[in-house]
């Protein structure tokens, strides 16, 4: 059985719903500022942040 380069990859199945709070929350642990969480993030508008 031959492996697809994206399984490769992915070595594990990642739910789309909870990796962003997972994100959050290490940031929260972080206590990372707005500004360090949008770097982070590759954010350059403030207003994407917060919406």
């Amino acid at each position: 059985m031959r492996a697809s380069f994206e399984e490769l990859l992915q070595p594990y199945p990642i739910e789309p719903g909870s990796l962003l709070p997972a994100i959050f929350n290490i940031f929260s642990l972080w206590r990372l500022t707005g500004q360090q969480q949008m770097t982070l993030l590759g954010l350059s508008n403030e207003k994407t942040l917060y919406n």
